[in-house]
């Protein structure tokens, strides 16, 4: 099994910036800064939002993995600059400030001031509060768009849309019909992501009560993913189980509180009849009755769409602020006040559709086995190969698959051969060659080069040896036989 993505984020609400690395996207993956701000914008939108987003315009640097528009297969860094931070530069210094500033010592009801400050006996709430913002979120949204871009690439597609803010509820479901591009559209015309004109109107109502009472609200949406196949997840360990790591990277937002797949909760008032989604076989292809499953049996994707719906709560910090006490002398004081928001919820919509992405988008498309990724390989080649003046390297293993040898059969290819201890060596150390994740490794592949190789050798009108040359000479060699033909 390739190796997993995985991801890292780092910086305070109100420090220079925020910094993320991702490792695990494959080279060759079209990628652009302008691409990430779509979705970071989207973030910034949204009724009951506060002062901080007119002052930020995020926008993601790529500052590595990325090379003329396309990965290089190593990780990828990206820096969103805070604009806030020239008001902060004293407050929030990495050495010694210019002047004393006044600690924060009210903890705020539902955030993380007080626990942090007994875990890291921090006199200062300020140091607590910087990292636990949702300002981090943001970096977490550009990281999802870059997942969301290679799950584009395999034909997997996530939506989302708000369907509750506080006590106002839109009860339709999502139109089946739609794709998850349709339903970004419909959901993104509307200030809360709502698409139910009527419960729009009374969710920004109920969002301004709430702020002219400085108070807050929470509220619930929905997250869609289509195009899934068989498989994706793991009935064997509790680790592997797709609902189990979807709802984690859910539950590590701070502001989420719950998550359901497909029926969720209301699964335990119904009778196994009516909640279990029958098997059937129409048009050719096996289908489901409904979908209360949410598109997962087993800890694995069942090939329907996967439905998850998430809670969040209302904003923690209040225009007016809950009792609390102060940590100096432990009398009671009113909680500390933040600039805030009065509903974060449809941005919220956006930071879960993206964090979906996250355990989406491991290379676990494996895990459905080698015919099935060839299947998509094919896909991709189909994409270029009719191209003029191309030169496309394919993996080794593309001659393994039907369709895609005779579609290569059909074009002069050239068999860059190396020795095979040399391939060995460079093998011996790689863990994201799910064929070669085995103990006896070598034997392997032995076995995999020997039925490959013949087809090389048929295949190819041309051959260049690879050992002991740089890349550039192999790239000369390669135009020298080009330019014969």
């Amino acid at each position: 099994m390739l190796k997993k993505i995985s991801y890292m984020t780092a910086g305070e609400s109100h420090g220079k910036g925020l910094i993320g690395i991702i490792e695990g996207i494959p080279a060759g993956l079209q990628l652009t800064e302008e691409y990430i701000a779509v979705d970071l914008l989207r973030r910034m939108q949204g009724h009951g939002r506060g002062k901080r987003m007119q002052i930020e315009k995020d926008f993601a640097e790529i500052f590595s993995g990325v090379r003329h528009e396309h990965t290089l297969g190593s990780p990828i860094s990206l820096i969103i600059k805070n604009l806030d931070w020239v008001n902060w530069e004293d407050r929030m210094a990495v050495g010694k400030p210019k002047k004393e500033h006044k600690k924060v010592t009210m903890p705020r009801p539902g955030h993380a001031d007080l626990a942090g400050m007994m875990k890291y006996d921090f006199d200062d709430i300020r140091n607590v509060l910087e990292r636990s913002s949702a300002r981090e979120t943001a970096m977490r949204v550009a990281i999802g768009a870059i997942c969301r871009k290679l799950l584009d690439e395999v034909g997997i597609t996530i939506g989302s849309r708000v369907y509750q803010i506080h006590d106002v509820v839109d009860t339709k479901e999502v139109d089946h019909s739609l794709t998850m591009s349709q339903l970004n559209d419909l959901a993104d015309k509307s200030s809360v992501r709502c698409l139910n004109k009527d419960a729009e109107e009374r969710m920004i109502n109920v969002i301004d009560e709430a702020k002219n009472n400085g108070d807050s609200v929470g509220g619930s949406f929905e997250v869609i993913a289509k195009g899934m196949p068989y498989g994706l997840g793991s009935y064997i360990n509790a680790d592997g189980k797709l609902q189990a790591r979807i709802s984690q990277a859910m539950m590590s937002v701070n502001a989420f509180k719950g998550v359901e797949v497909g029926a969720g909760f209301a699964s335990s008032a119904a009778f196994g009849s009516e909640l279990h989604d029958e098997i059937l076989f129409e048009n050719d292809k096996i289908t489901r009755s409904r979908n209360n499953a949410g598109g997962i049996e087993g800890g694995m994707s069942n090939a329907q769409p996967i439905h998850v719906k998430v809670s969040m709560k209302p904003i923690s910090t209040l225009i007016k602020p809950l009792r609390s006490i102060d940590l100096n002398t432990m009398e009671p004081k009113l909680a500390h006040k933040e600039r805030t928001d009065s509903c974060a919820v449809p941005a919220a919509s956006i930071i879960g559709e993206l964090t979906k992405s996250f355990d989406m988008s491991i290379n676990e498309l494996f895990l459905r086995g080698e015919e099935n990724f060839r299947k998509l390989e094919f896909a991709e080649l189909q994409k270029y190969i009719l191209k003029e003046n191309t030169v496309i390297a394919v993996g080794g293993g593309a001659v393994s698959h039907k369709d895609s040898y005779e579609l290569l059969s059909s074009k002069h290819c050239i068999y860059l051969k190396t020795s095979k201890n040399i391939l060995l060596d460079r093998l011996k150390d790689d863990y994201s060659r799910p064929l070669l994740n085995v103990q006896n490794k070598d034997e392997v592949f032995e076995e995999i080069m020997l039925k490959r190789e013949q087809k090389y050798e048929a295949l190819c009108k041309s051959k260049v040896i690879t050992d002991n040359q740089t890349i550039q000479d192999n790239c000369n060699q390669i135009m020298e036989i080009i330019n014969v033909q």
